[in-house]
């Protein structure tokens, strides 16, 4: 265990119950607690230095730490806890205690516990551990894990609501602010919008006017918005009047019509104003005659009988040639045509040229007159010249031909009229071969052993970290070699884990401390597999304990013995009442908890209970007397104290409620005090009224006759309706007038109430006298009978039957007839000849023409590869040269191969390496060692150097050579020099004796983590890695090692590097290389 104990609250330590050693922490039967730790993972030691980090315990043995069941340190505190470890730190804490818990120290009785944490915080763990706590689920403490109740619960104080002491606030929410609720409506005062009750129209402590109005819909003033009604505020003679349409006072205000205020047009008349129809049908007209009935009277009328077709009053109708008159002079027809230039009657012909193939074709000539001209192949109208190449330059140049028809053609870079070709290397075995090239142009290039194109490498290992590197090679071969787990170049073993210099292959695991039950002679590494107790017993070995143990090989201080007067089972040794007290404990006297002289102290009952009267306590006072009248509740007697009551009860000594009275104006035998008539109603509670059934205003309630009765009008009831009424019309059946009824009926009678079936009416759209109602035209021909139509028989759509033009009539349109073909159209395009234009149709064209119907071959094209506007139709670069025309090559001037030819880089660009010119050549070599004054490395180059740099090409004089001169560190020392390991040895003084400190190192090569693995304790001890020039690259001081510590080198580049290792006994040193 830990040799002292800190001193400061933030230090770390393990322990169990104690704060400071067991001799003074002033607990009785306290003892320190013992550990058992893996010697190749100790934690004592994390706990002896000061400032230490990272305390780690993950292997199978881990770290333990215990007391025995003796110890009084072992035992929770009041709270239920015991303290296992302080930990302060600034970094991260997790990991997972187990621990073992022997209940009431029994030690065959034990619980094992498992608790993983990670960071600050309460945790708990999973066993099958029994633990004590408040079991009661209503209490504040409840513990759901609890299988014991030690009487810890606690519970909601009176007057609270919760545990956190909360009281129950205006509205009942337990912890809730509201102070006040006047109106109990569970609205607090302070946010309550209306302390009080709203009215029925939302107004708060309202007395509903603000809503009230005439809800009755036929009433004038009905008030769709009010929610109340009050039948007195509505009113029904404001909107009263005549609602019939037909009336001569029909009143559109009007919305209640009692059947009674229509006024109706006379029989006879025609309108309200008693005016008559006229010759031609007008009300209140001045017409006599209307002889011929055309509905223009006769004093006005322009033609009393009929036009004829020519509009002659009475005329003989159509007799010439052009029905009413004959073909005009100079016309050709009867319809004002005349002869056009082609000789056609009503044409619009013109003589011109009308072949559309023809230069000067005319679009607007319908006969030809022969003057048609054509284009020759040059474009001239009416010309001989033929096309070809005119460009003197070309190859195919034609000296005759009068226009250029761009088939020029021109020598390519290989001397091919016409062709495309251009330069390259044309050898297929060439890594730059170029199969489009037409012609070789020397640049061919081939590929060597590393397979760069025109390169001079050659293969071999490239691998730094390998122990053949072959620094000039450029490309590897696969024949480099490493250094295995041992150190060995090419060899075998892959492993050496734990650093003792024998392959993990071929190590034995297994215990080897020889005091372990499990002791292996044969292992060669600690598996933490030791056992220390297997092969032993622990116990009790004292014959007088409860629990000897006669098989025990050591004492472990777990003896337990009997407290007299009890035996080791825990019964008394004498019980003569066999009650489970002993007799040395028993105490006489009055066991019973209602008696005067209880004792709780005892435990045999003496027979001497003493016990008060009925109603009254020990001390002669009432148990309870609420009213504090002197009389014990339990003798009081209930009942009515009050002498004028019904059911007075003279015994009664506590007031009940029970009184019972007469009601007002009888006794208590239900008699009335006072009743002058002897009707049995008292006097005071009689009530005047019709008590005639039969009556309008018959009152039920009423007992007495007042001569107060009225009645209904003969053939009515009381609330003025007819008694029989058959068809609900408002007029008694016996009041009833039969007639006509129908105000649209030609016999309507005023008078009539009932409608007999005896109406009369007009043909649907005649009046009474047989005349149209509607006749807009006055053509004898009611509107509703009219039919709408064209009647323009040159119209498309002529209608026959129409009997009024509506103006619809559709005519072909010029040059076509109704079915939309052309009246002309020589060539059958479905283009009247009038209409065809002259151009380009062929879409492709430059000069296209949408408006040209003829195409007269005048269309015009773009190159090759290019648009109408001269544009490219595909440069997905943008750089003016069409995509079909472009050179690939290298267009960079700053490049090695750069090609003047070509238009389109096609990222061949090759270039010279960095600090390199295009043939390999250095930029600047000052020593002119072959290698660039920018790559050089400075460093250690001599081999026989024990820091001899294999990478370095500049030898900066930092080389170490064995018999050098130098400081190993050690006082103690002298003559220090560079021994044939490469380490730094003196010569020990006379009389000092030193043991430098030996270390283990793996893995060696290392990716990044190394472990140094020593013997023994040592702390001081200071960590440095230096680099081939001997400088301190890494380093760690004040270091504490035990065991294995790993340490993070992956901040290091790849190369060989020495590890050493100094304290006060001196410094070791050994070689290590790290591989990326």
């Amino acid at each position: 265990f830990l040799a002292a104990f800190p001193e400061l609250a933030d230090d770390s330590y393990a322990t169990i119950g104690l704060t400071g050693p067991a001799s003074t922490s002033g607990i009785e039967g306290a003892a320190d607690p013992s550990i058992v730790e893996d010697t190749m993972q100790p934690v004592t030691p994390f706990f002896l230095t000061d400032g230490a980090t990272g305390l780690e315990s993950n292997t199978l043995t881990g770290s333990s730490w215990y007391v025995l069941n003796t110890a009084a340190n072992g035992l929770p505190d009041s709270s239920g806890r015991v303290l296992i470890m302080q930990v302060t730190t600034a970094g991260d804490i997790s990991g997972q205690i187990n621990y073992q818990v022997f209940p009431l120290g029994v030690g065959s009785d034990q619980q094992q516990i498992s608790v993983t944490f990670d960071g600050t915080g309460t945790f708990s763990g999973s066993s099958q551990a029994t633990g004590c706590g408040c079991t009661d689920s209503n209490a504040c403490n409840y513990n759901p894990t609890a299988t014991y109740d030690d009487d810890s619960c606690t519970y909601i104080l009176e007057g609270n609501c919760d545990c956190d002491g909360n009281q129950l606030d205006a509205l009942g929410v337990c912890g809730g602010d509201c102070a006040a609720d006047a109106d109990a409506d569970g609205i607090c005062d302070d946010e309550d919008d209306c302390i009080g009750a709203y009215d029925e129209c939302g107004i708060c402590n309202g007395d509903n006017s603000s809503c009230t109005g005439c809800l009755i819909e036929f009433a004038c003033n009905y008030d769709p918005s009010a929610i109340l009604n009050d039948n007195d505020l509505c009113e029904y003679e404001s909107c009263s009047g005549c609602t019939d349409v037909n009336a001569c006072n029909y009143d559109p205000d009007a919305t209640i019509d009692d059947g009674t205020n229509c006024v109706y047009i006379n029989e006879g008349d025609c309108d309200c104003d008693g005016n008559q129809l006229d010759a031609i049908g007008v009300c209140g007209g001045d017409c006599t005659a209307d002889e011929d009935m055309d509905g223009v009277c006769d004093d006005v009328d322009d033609c009393v009988g009929e036009l004829d077709e020519c509009g002659i009053c009475n005329g003989p109708g159509e007799i010439y040639e052009c029905g009413c008159s004959d073909i005009p002079e100079g016309d050709c027809d009867c319809n004002g045509n005349q002869l056009d230039e082609c000789g056609e009657c009503g044409g619009n012909g013109m003589l011109g040229c009308t072949d559309l193939t023809a230069c000067n074709f005319d679009p607007f000539a319908t006969c030809d007159d022969n003057s048609c001209q054509f284009l020759d192949a040059c474009g001239n109208c009416g010309g001989d010249s033929y096309s070809g190449c005119t460009d003197a330059g070309a190859c195919n140049y034609d000296a005759g031909a009068g226009c250029d028809n761009g088939s020029c053609l021109y020598e390519d870079v290989c001397g091919n009229c016409g062709g495309d070709a251009y330069e390259g290397c044309t050898d297929e075995a060439a890594c730059n071969y170029d199969m489009g090239a037409g012609c070789d142009d020397g640049s061919c290039e081939y590929l060597d052993a590393c397979g760069n194109c025109g390169g001079d490498a050659y293969a071999g290992c490239t691998d730094e970290a390998a122990c053949n590197y072959d620094m000039g090679a450029s490309c590897d071969d696969g024949s480099c070699l490493f250094d295995d787990a041992l150190g060995i170049c090419g060899g075998e073993c892959e492993a050496d884990e734990n650093g003792n210099g024998i392959c993990d292959t071929d190590d034995i695991y297994g215990c080897t401390a020889t005091p372990a039950c499990n002791y292996d002679p044969e292992a060669t590494f600690e598996d933490g597999s030791c056992d220390f107790i297997s092969c032993f017993v622990f116990g009790c070995d004292d014959p007088n304990a409860c629990n000897y143990d006669a098989d025990v090989d050591f004492n472990d201080g777990s003896c337990t013995y009997a407290q007299f007067p009890y035996n080791c089972d825990g019964e008394c040794v004498n019980d003569d009442d066999m009650d489970g007290i002993c007799n040395e404990f028993e105490v006489p006297g009055c066991t019973d908890e209602d008696a005067c002289n209880y004792s709780d102290e005892a435990t045999d009952d003496a027979g001497n209970c003493v016990y008060p009267e009925l109603g009254y306590t020990c001390d002669g006072l009432c148990e309870s007397d609420v009213d504090l009248d002197g009389i014990c509740d339990a003798l009081e007697v209930p009942g009515c104290q009050d002498e004028l009551a019904c059911n007075y009860n003279a015994n009664a000594t506590d007031e009940d409620d029970s009184c019972e009275y007469a009601e007002e104006y009888y006794d208590c035998d239900g008699i009335c005090l006072m009743d002058m008539d002897g009707d049995g109603v008292c006097d005071d509670l009689e009530v005047l009224g019709c008590d005639d059934n039969t009556a309008c205003n018959y009152n039920a309630t009423a007992t007495e006759n007042d001569g107060s009765c009225d009645y209904a009008a003969e053939y009515y009831d009381c609330e003025g309706n007819c008694l029989m009424d058959s068809d609900s019309d408002g007029i008694c059946d016996e009041l009833e007038i039969p007639g006509c009824t129908d105000m649209n009926a030609c016999n309507f009678s005023m008078d009539a109430t009932e409608n007999d079936g005896s109406c009369e009416y007009a043909a649907e759209f005649y009046d009474c006298n047989g005349d149209c109602l509607n006749d807009m035209d006055g053509d004898g021909v009611c509107d509703e009978f009219e039919v709408a139509g064209c009647d323009d028989e040159t119209a498309c759509n002529f209608n026959p039957e129409a009997t009024d033009n509506d103006g619809s009539c559709e005519y072909a349109a010029q040059y076509y007839d109704c079915a939309g073909n052309c009246l002309n159209d020589t060539d059958e395009d479905g283009v009247c000849d009038e209409l065809e234009v002259l151009g380009c149709t062929d879409m492709m064209a430059c000069n296209f023409s949408d408006m040209a119907t003829d195409d007269d071959g005048s269309c015009e094209y773009a190159a090759d590869y290019y648009d109408c506007n001269g544009n490219c139709l595909n440069d997905m670069d943008g750089d003016g040269v069409c995509d079909e025309l472009e050179v690939a090559g290298c267009t960079d001037e700053s490049a090695c191969n750069y090609d003047e030819l070509a238009t389109d880089d096609d990222g061949s660009c090759e270039y010279a390496e960095e600090y390199y010119d295009c043939n390999g050549d250095c930029l600047n070599d000052e020593d002119g060692d072959g290698v660039c004054d920018e790559l050089e490395v400075a460093g250690c180059t001599n081999l026989d150097a024990c820091n001899y740099d294999e990478l370095a090409t500049e030898d900066d004089g930092s080389c170490i050579l064995i018999g050098d001169a130098c400081d190993d560190g050690d006082e103690n020392t002298v003559n220090d020099t560079i021994d044939e390991n490469c380490e730094c040895v003196g010569e020990v003084e006379d009389g000092v004796e030193e043991t430098r400190l030996a270390f283990g190192m793996f893995p060696n090569p290392t990716t990044g983590e190394v472990t140094l693995t020593v013997t023994g304790f040592h702390t001081g001890v200071t960590v440095q890695i230096l680099d081939g020039a001997g400088r301190v690259v890494w380093a760690e001081q004040n270091v504490a090692l035990q065991g294995n510590t790993v340490f993070d080198l992956s901040g290091l580049s790849s190369g060989t590097y020495n590890v050493m290792l100094s304290d006060e006994r001196g410094v070791s040193v050994k070689r290590l290389a790290i591989q990326r």
